[in-house]
């Protein structure tokens, strides 16, 4: 079983069980310099953990043949030993912790050459990763949520005299119940005192620039305490509000301000800037004193609109299908059932005439004379409902299938064919000043003919398909939404199986041509124009919502909304680009995330361009996010 290569570590083989086959190891999550993590499973309860393993790439490789981790030179063997020492500890500290905000160790074990722990497995995403995914920062509502679990948290670590260090919006986790977990222990420091003198358990310390104090900085461990926390706090508040990061204590020290938008409440603009003085004695001594300033100016601030929170979709309401009423004089030996809202099959249901006729004018009935005349007629009836029901039933279920067909044959008519050819992809010269890193180097991309789809896959396609409907906002002609690429796979998988072809995301390269309009482009910078408003639905038009597809201006080939309505996941893993040219290109082997083009209805105009690039992890679902189908052919 050989080990997965990314390209920069090598990692441990998905199967792999470790710890005495206590874990199975079942997908690599990420990795650091000094370590990869991974999620897997426990063999013996089935719940599902995370797994840190200690790997720093600079001092170790792993034996191809059983995972073995091995070092590179001999002269490696002190500093990787110092280095997992300390790696030991890291898990030592997180195990002395128990509280609901902060992330649990469940174990450590060495084994495979190296040592490993494992944690709670959170279900959910960074704040660094929600405010990335959703292009706009937190509002002040969605901070005070979460605030006091993180104080919470810091008062428990803060309570056995020991620092975090490294506190940061990529550090506080938000899980499946919307609760703030903290995480990454990496760079936390334990101090502990011999006569009367601090000493801590290592002699330098990581840290994160924007978010570290002039102490943590200038590495003056003895000065370490609370407030180098609380510093930090406010860094990581400042950047949640603002989406700018924190100015450094250096240029605070200078006499620079923070700034603000308007939304930022004054009370929360004075807490941020308390927790963030760059003198020690000025900021608060404790997370306590910042518990009781946050009490006196919760009042302070009304609610807001929550635009930009993610939420995990709740499942959809069940409606009752309509029920048609039949009114019969029943004769006096029937019992009528005590709830005479009991539908019959079908959905019709038989009430007393008196009940469906219920507020108004009603003639009176003429008394039959004869029972067995009643009894007659209630049997015709009868038979008469359901036969209808049986006729409705059938009927019913040939239409379904008849639209379900129409939709299919559509969607397969709606695919346009795009010419192959050689373009240069990324940050070309009509993207101006809000081209991103990532978009760079330019390089030149030859690519074989395709099809895409012309529109974004709508939510009655999506039903035909999955028999459901996950999107949060509801409309046949919609976009489909909250679908995760893994989502998408199991659509196309399907859709294939009813159609018989090969539908398939487009990789990134096809995605990024075909928005361009392939050989018909006139080098602008949105798909279809270089004015949003005419080609895109995004946060100044949408007004906070999808719009049915095709409504806007459609780009040189035919397509509409590919800048705008809904991210559309591609094939490709994300990755660094090359400036080698490249044919058919299909993205790296292996990664982390994949890639979503396009932008969203609640993006800038900026992330709608027709390079701008994003990413997230293949299982994450969000209202941000849909797909366009591609096809190698229409055979």
């Amino acid at each position: 079983m050989e080990a997965q290569i990314d390209g920069k570590h090598s990692l441990l083989p998905v199967g792999t069980l470790l710890f005495h086959g206590t874990y199975r190891v079942v997908r690599h999550l990420a990795s650091g310099g000094f370590g990869n993590t991974y999620e897997a499973v426990d063999t013996q309860l089935g719940d599902s953990v995370a797994i840190k393993e200690f790997f720093p790439k600079q001092l170790c490789g792993r034996n191809s043949e059983g995972g073995t981790v091995t070092l590179l030179s001999t002269d490696c063997g002190e500093l990787f030993t110092q280095l997992r020492t300390k790696f030991k500890k890291e898990a030592t500290r997180i195990r002395r912790l128990n509280h609901p905000h902060i992330v649990r160790v469940l174990a450590y074990f060495e084994e495979q050459g190296t040592a490993f722990y494992a944690m709670d497995f959170l279900r959910g995403e960074s704040l660094s990763a929600r405010t990335k995914r959703t292009g706009r920062p937190l509002t002040e509502a969605e901070v005070r949520r979460y605030l006091p679990q993180v104080l919470s948290a810091l008062k428990e670590m803060h309570a056995k005299e020991l620092w975090h260090l490294d506190l940061k919006p990529g550090n506080i986790m938000i899980n499946e119940r919307d609760e703030a977990v903290l995480i990454d222990f990496g760079a936390s420091k334990q101090l502990r005192t011999e006569e009367g003198v601090s000493v801590s358990t290592s002699l330098s310390c990581a840290y994160t620039p924007g978010y570290a104090p002039l102490e943590l900085v200038d590495q003056h461990l003895e000065k370490f305490g609370p407030w180098t926390d609380l510093y930090s706090l406010g860094a990581t508040l400042y950047n949640l509000l603002t989406g700018v990061r924190p100015l450094s204590p250096s240029h605070l020290i200078q006499g620079e301000q923070l700034a603000f938008p308007p939304s930022v409440s004054a009370a929360m603009q004075q807490l941020i800037t308390w927790l963030m003085q760059p003198v020690m004695s000025q900021r608060p001594q404790s997370v306590g004193e910042v518990e009781a300033r946050l009490a006196e100016t919760n009042g302070a601030v009304a609610d807001t609109p929550q635009d930009n929170v993610a939420r995990i979709p709740q499942s959809e309401t069940v409606r009752p299908e309509s029920v048609s009423t039949v009114c019969v004089d029943l004769p006096d030996q029937v019992t009528v059932a005590k709830d005479r809202g009991t539908p019959l099959p079908g959905g019709t249901q038989v009430v007393e005439k008196g009940e469906a006729n219920a507020g108004k004018s009603v003639p009176a009935a003429p008394k039959k004379t004869s029972n067995t005349w009643k009894w007659l007629l209630t049997i015709a009836v009868a038979i008469a409902v359901i036969t209808g029901v049986a006729v409705n039933k059938c009927s019913d279920a040939s239409r379904q299938s008849a639209n379900k067909e129409a939709i299919l044959n559509r969607l397969v008519e709606n695919m346009v064919y795009v010419e192959g050819g050689t373009f240069t992809m990324g940050a070309t010269s009509e993207q101006g000043g809000d081209a991103d890193s990532n978009e760079k180097p330019t390089h030149q991309v030859t690519l074989s003919s395709y099809y895409i789809g012309k529109y974004e896959v709508t939510q009655a396609e999506w039903q035909a398909v999955m028999g459901t409907n996950p999107s949060c906002f509801k409309g046949d002609n919609l976009p489909v939404d909250c679908v995760s690429w893994d989502d998408c796979q199991e659509f196309i998988r399907k859709l294939n199986e009813l159609t018989g072809k090969q539908f398939r995301l487009p990789t990134e390269a096809e995605w990024e041509y075909a928005a361009r309009g392939g050989k018909r482009s006139y080098g602008v910078k949105y798909a279809g124009g270089s004015d949003i408003d005419n080609v895109g639905w995004y946060w100044k038009n949408s007004n906070s919502t999808t719009h049915p597809v095709g409504l806007k201006r459609p780009n040189e080939l035919g397509l509409y909304d590919m800048s705008g309505n809904v991210y559309e996941w591609c094939q490709d893993w994300y990755g660094s680009y090359s400036s080698s040219p490249q044919t058919n290109p299909t993205g790296p082997a292996t990664g982390n995330d994949r890639v979503l083009r396009g932008g969203n209805w609640n993006n800038t105009a900026g992330r709608c361009r027709l390079s701008y690039r994003h990413d997230f992890v293949p299982d994450i679902r969000d209202r941000n996010y849909g797909l366009r189908l591609a096809l190698p052919n229409l055979q």
